[in-house]
């Protein structure tokens, strides 16, 4: 079994563990390895950057432009209203990538996520997953709501 095989495994064990827990201790957990995982991610330092450069920026749209202008592939971020949508057509987990299939990884994803637009937003946010490839969907869709 490789390296990538057991940590799978190991991954793919806690998982299932966790998800045995009460909904709101095992997202809790979750939503923090995202936290930590968005902070490793060259993305973030982008956001953090893009936050500075707007510091004094309150409006929202126009901080996302900015962030759409970094990113002329992020299209399909629209924003109706206080409400972000973000879609994948596949997932872009680095775990899952190398194999983690549990569902439950997804909570992690949110966590990210939420990080992510808190950062470049500088507001608070909420975070629903609509949709996952891990659950069967034939995307990810998740609702960034900015709280104000």
């Amino acid at each position: 079994m490789t390296d990538i095989q057991t940590s799978t495994r190991w991954i793919e064990s806690t998982l299932q563990e966790l998800s045995k827990l009460s909904s709101n201790s095992a997202s809790t957990i979750m939503n923090t390895c995202g936290k930590n995982c968005c902070e490793a991610s060259v993305l973030y330092q982008n956001a953090l950057t893009i936050r500075e450069s707007y510091s004094s920026e309150t409006n929202a749209d126009v901080i996302l432009q900015a962030f759409k202008a970094k990113y002329p592939d992020t299209d399909a971020l629209p924003k109706e209203g206080n409400r972000i949508t973000l879609v994948f057509s596949e997932c872009t987990c680095p775990l899952v990538k190398n194999g983690v299939t549990n569902p439950f990884i997804c909570n992690c994803t949110t966590g990210f996520s939420k990080h992510f637009f808190e950062t470049l937003l500088g507001k608070k946010v909420e975070v629903t997953l609509e949709e996952s490839i891990l659950r069967g969907d034939s995307q990810c869709k998740q609702y960034i709501t900015i709280c104000d």
